[in-house]
């Protein structure tokens, strides 16, 4: 993997190989983030759920869970789809 990132950058190996308290503090935050996006209703604003559902996503892509991973670019998908559609609706 370091070969395909750019060698021995010391960025690239810590966040393909976080320690046990980086992992537990990105869960956290996951934890964190995920319940006040789950606190949207169908009534809160698209802008306004993107915008906290963008930084769950990004915290799920850089988990070395690869369902976390998978969600995440999931989520990411999604707003980009909404996104898109919002512009064409204009």
């Amino acid at each position: 993997m370091n070969k395909l990132f750019g060698g021995d950058s010391v960025q690239i190996h810590a966040l393909l190989n976080p320690s046990a308290d980086e992992l537990e503090g990105l869960e956290q935050s996951i934890k964190v983030m995920r319940a006040q996006v789950e606190a949207f209703t169908n009534d809160t604003p698209a802008e306004e759920r993107n915008a906290a559902t963008f930084p769950l996503a990004t915290a799920l892509i850089t988990h070395v869970d690869a369902q976390l991973v998978t969600e995440g670019l999931e989520l990411m998908e999604m707003i980009a789809y909404q996104q898109w559609q919002q512009q064409e609706e204009q």
